[in-house]
């Protein structure tokens, strides 16, 4: 519904139903995909931090990116059960906001890349450290601090300030 205020959804039962079936329509859809962006995502990685310096380790896993996928479903089903919109919207709209998603996981990847080797640098130096007096400060206060535990809430506030931002935007029919 197009206001002059804040677009509200007129029925959210509606909405959630839908929802909750495109979610639960591309979840199998995920798993196709699952493999293969975490080896490009690796890729990446692994490349910015070859460019980035030297003695960064370069990642290797092969973790399956469950998290992450139930952030790109639950990004294209927002999307998909917005009302009030055409297919091209949907889309340009679920394009953008996997493309900052997947930035974002990159990033927080990259983040965790350094923690570890900083850890690693503070168990090698550790005992020198002792001896010639220096104060060190251990990495793991910064991954705590942040990095890490962003990967619970901050892909669903992305996708969230998206998506409103998104429904606020007037759009010509499709």
């Amino acid at each position: 519904m197009h206001n002059k205020g804040v677009v509200l959804l007129e029925r959210p039962t509606v909405f959630l139903a839908w929802f909750a079936l495109a979610s639960a329509a591309l979840s199998p859809v995920w798993q196709l995909f699952a493999e293969g962006y975490m080896e490009a995502l690796v890729y990446i990685v692994n490349a910015g931090a070859a460019l980035g310096s030297a003695g960064v380790p370069s990642l290797n896993t092969t973790a399956t990116p469950a998290v992450i996928g139930t952030a790109f479903v639950a990004a294209i089903a927002l999307f998909v059960a917005s009302p009030y919109h055409g297919l091209a919207w949907k889309i340009r709209w679920s394009t953008s906001t996997l493309l900052l998603l997947s930035a974002v996981h990159v990033i927080l990847l990259s983040v965790q890349i350094r923690v570890a080797a900083a850890d690693l640098e503070v168990l090698r130096e550790a005992p020198h450290s002792f001896t010639t007096g220096r104060v060190l400060m251990p990495a793991a206060g910064v991954a705590e601090s942040g990095g890490i535990g962003a990967w619970y809430w901050l892909f669903p506030l992305l996708t969230t300030t998206v998506w409103f931002v998104a429904m606020q935007r007037r759009q010509p029919q499709d």
